[in-house]
């Protein structure tokens, strides 16, 4: 190897960039915020075949460039008031997905899109919002003076809404402030998340 093919090399681990092409394999006894978070830029990221189901406690932040995410099922912890995932870098992709919301267990003022995407290019194809507080996904420019969101999509996405509040909220609209409580009888009727 020359030096320069060296310092090249050098540059582009010290950037964070990925120099192999072969997909991880996520495990499904390691949080999934950990996992994501610790990816270099350019990974691909697989569920494993079988899949599991990551229980979400706290927003996983995609900082890195060209993060692409296959098969992931997640769930937020019932009372937690966050996204799920948070897109603060460019040529993000996620596929094959299943998010799942906590709705019924937060107040109304603190509800979250189960995915926001604050970066250009991204992809976001066949997936699954289950019980979303919010917008399944949100696309928002990361402030309101810097560059706007060029280019991206979002493809082949169902939502699905669990609970009759959302359906009809004028039925069942509460005028206190009291945490709602998750219930058994609710139904699966399909509705636009987005």
């Amino acid at each position: 190897m020359t030096v320069l093919s060296c310092m090249l090399v050098g540059f582009a681990l010290l950037l964070g960039f990925s120099l192999c092409a072969d997909p991880v394999v996520l495990s499904c006894r390691k949080p999934l915020e950990v996992q994501v978070m610790d990816a270099p830029a350019g990974s691909e990221l697989l569920a494993p075949a079988g899949g599991c189901l990551w229980f979400i406690d706290s927003t996983i932040t995609i900082r890195r460039p060209r993060i692409t995410i296959r098969g992931v099922h997640a769930q937020l912890k019932d009372g937690l008031a966050k996204a799920i995932f948070q897109v603060m870098a460019e040529g993000f992709s996620i596929y094959d997905f299943v998010l799942a919301g906590n709705d019924g267990t937060i107040f109304d003022k603190l509800r979250h899109s189960l995915l926001v995407v604050r970066a250009s290019d991204f992809h976001i194809e066949r997936g699954q919002l289950i019980n979303s507080t919010r917008d399944g996904i949100s696309i928002i420019p990361p402030n309101e003076h810097g560059p706007p969101i060029n280019g991206g999509s979002v493809r082949d996405i169902v939502g699905m809404q669990k609970t009759v509040e959302k359906l009809f909220p004028f039925l069942l609209r509460k005028k206190t402030d009291e945490r709602p409580k998750t219930s058994l009888s609710r139904t699966s009727e399909p509705t636009d998340l987005l």
